[in-house]
């Protein structure tokens, strides 16, 4: 499997999900190749995590063995040595032939259906199997698993618990103060800066210490904004920070790894997409609000939903009345929750596709072999 980190850690995210899966479904030999192999380890849990993960190769480099299947995840093009690897032994009647596969970003939009599955076909005479993720039956499936654990069963507090991974333009403190409500936000360091260092005239930082958070033994520290208080997580396992997320009420998730985990979770949760152009954005959000009207038509708070994701999702001022009596109805709010993560849950999976497509590959490599013999 090869990675090239682009947005943060969230392509790495995906990877170790996906290859702890694959390693729970067979017997593989599994080897990532990473841009920055360094900060993967940092979300291994050793006690789960069984795959090696290497630096990336120099062009010059060339694998010690060919294997049977290589992933490009989020479509990276191969190191070059790799490239001329395949070339080679494409040109060996001999060699049995490595599935290329072309591992696409999730996506709701109606073409994923007629492009997962299809090959590409190289000017060196190299085939590259597409694979899409998607949300119907006839795409790659969704990625991740559904939770190992179930939402942590918080103490009551007077605060919302709310979880915030998004990028720094998202103008989540405009939306959180519309609540006017106490919440306790959990997010990263440099995030949590950003928020308090762009509102210094609302910033009134009544505490100021430290302590061992239960969830993940993170180090959090507090402050506080408002009626915002902050509890910043330190750097800790994927693991643990599914754990972190499970234990609150309201996502604020971005781009695909917390996003699809966020969606399996049952949890209230807004995404925001990877920044692009806006016509592009509203298009990829409108993909999936329709899939979802499919599934959440029947609850009378789902236009709410429906509203507030589209609108956070392009990045604009919430409907202030709307978004408020949305959280003020959470109860509702988590009901369609679940409900969309139960769909979410029955859907084909990333992880089992991939054994689909391996298994197809192989199957049409013994029926050749037996036709030359």
């Amino acid at each position: 499997m090869f990675c090239q980190v682009i947005d943060h850690l969230g392509d790495i995210g995906v990877c170790l999900r996906l290859a702890r899966s694959l390693q729970a479904l067979g017997d593989w030999d599994l080897h990532i190749f990473c841009n920055q192999a360094d900060k993967a380890r940092l979300l291994i849990d050793p006690q789960v995590d069984r795959v090696d993960w290497h630096a990336w190769p120099t062009d010059e480099a060339y694998l010690q063995h060919v294997p049977e299947v290589i992933l490009c995840a989020f479509g990276c093009d191969l190191p070059l040595g790799v490239r001329r690897q395949l070339e080679l032994q494409r040109k060996n009647p001999a060699l049995p032939k490595t599935l290329w596969i072309h591992l696409d970003y999730l996506s709701a939009e109606p073409w994923v259906e007629d492009f997962h599955g299809l090959s590409s076909y190289k000017p060196d005479g190299l085939i590259q199997q597409f694979y899409f993720p998607g949300f119907g039956e006839k795409t790659g499936g969704l990625p991740g698993d559904p939770p190992s654990l179930l939402p942590s069963n918080q103490a009551q507090t007077s605060a919302l618990r709310v979880f915030a991974y998004v990028y720094k333009h998202a103008p989540l403190m405009t939306w959180l103060h519309a609540l006017n409500l106490p919440i306790d936000l959990l997010t990263t360091e440099d995030l949590a800066n950003h928020w308090q260092t762009a509102r210094p005239t609302t910033c009134v930082t009544t505490t100021s210490c430290e302590q061992h958070d239960e969830v993940g033994q993170a180090r959090i520290q507090f402050k506080t904004l408002a009626q915002i208080q902050f509890k910043t997580l330190a750097p800790c396992t994927q693991i643990a920070w599914d754990h972190t997320m499970l234990s609150c009420e309201l996502l604020f998730v971005r781009g695909e790894d917390s996003w699809v985990q966020a969606m399996r979770s049952g949890i209230p949760w807004l995404w925001q997409p990877y920044p692009q152009e806006l016509a592009t954005m509203r298009a990829k959000l409108q993909s999936l609000l329709n899939i979802m009207s499919e599934q959440l038509r029947k609850y009378p708070h789902w236009p709410l939903w429906r509203d507030a994701q589209l609108a956070w999702g392009l990045g604009e001022e919430p409907d202030l009345k709307d978004f408020t009596n949305l959280c003020l109805e959470l109860g509702s709010w988590q009901a369609m929750a679940r409900a969309w993560a139960a769909y979410c849950n029955r859907l084909p999976r990333l992880d089992q596709g991939l054994c689909h497509m391996i298994d197809k590959h192989r199957s049409a490599l013994n029926a050749y072999n037996v036709r030359l013999c």
